[in-house]
């Protein structure tokens, strides 16, 4: 009973990480103006924290003994950071405009989008990037770890590609 429900919020999880990352990357979009760069800025900024998410709690749960516990925090912490980027955008079109005004050089544009996505994304990219080794720590102690980490990771990206086509779909519409 315990596995399909970890089963399940895994799916959820997966499907609210990529419609945080769709509408982050809109919102984001909004205040950088629509150019490779910015796009490039999200998603690096996105996937870095992902990738240091899972080096991070990769090594704490291999130390941690409630699991379980530590992955709803991560999933807490996901969703204040989610929420705290609604206040974050528009300091940010805030300070990326004084830039923009004041200092309008390219490569300094540049930098300051990727610093101020990294500043309103790596939070809970970061926690992100942690559930899923914490998850698979807690079911390597299992007669069915290999089978049960496939099982995580298929469902998570199962969840991933639902977020992504109701959002592109649904929830944009709406």
């Amino acid at each position: 009973m315990q596995k399909r429900f970890i089963f399940a919020v895994i799916i959820f999880s997966g499907a609210a990480s990529l419609v945080y990352e769709i509408i982050w990357i809109r919102l984001l979009l909004l205040v950088f103006g629509s150019t490779t760069h910015s796009v490039v800025s999200v998603l690096s900024a996105y996937m870095a924290g992902l990738a240091i998410g899972s080096y991070i709690f990769g090594k704490l749960a291999d130390k941690n003994k409630k699991l379980l516990r530590l992955y709803g925090i991560l999933e807490t912490v996901i969703g204040i950071a989610a929420l705290s980027t609604l206040p974050a955008i528009p300091i940010a079109q805030t300070i990326y405009g004084s830039i923009y005004h004041l200092f309008p050089s390219p490569e300094l544009l540049f930098i300051s989008k990727f610093i101020l996505t990294c500043l309103i994304l790596l939070p809970g990219t970061i926690a992100m990037g942690g559930t899923l080794p914490v998850l698979i720590t807690y079911f390597s102690k299992t007669r069915e770890a290999g089978s049960t980490t496939g099982r995580l990771y298929a469902l998570n990206t199962l969840g991933a590609v639902t977020g992504t086509l109701l959002t592109g779909f649904v929830f944009i519409e709406l």
